[in-house]
């Protein structure tokens, strides 16, 4: 296997160092706050990979609530 060196991000957060070296042939990785990955914007500093997610789980849960309450 061979480390894709060009598609390659370190999402670093909160560190001094801003790449990092694999090998001495290879250029050096570079480190970023927003990535993407298979598509989808992944951001450190945010929630934005997860909260869609989680709101239609909450939208769900507090559906079923409603029902559960109206039963009782």
């Amino acid at each position: 296997m061979k480390l894709a060196v060009e598609k390659t991000v370190i999402l670093a957060y909160g560190t001094n160092q801003t790449s990092w070296k694999v090998t001495d042939t290879e250029p050096d990785i570079e480190a970023a706050i927003v990535a993407k990955y298979l598509g989808i914007e992944i951001n450190i500093q945010g929630r934005n990979l997860i909260k869609p997610r989680e709101s239609k789980m909450i939208g769900g849960a507090r559906a079923y609530a409603h029902t559960i309450m109206g039963c009782t």
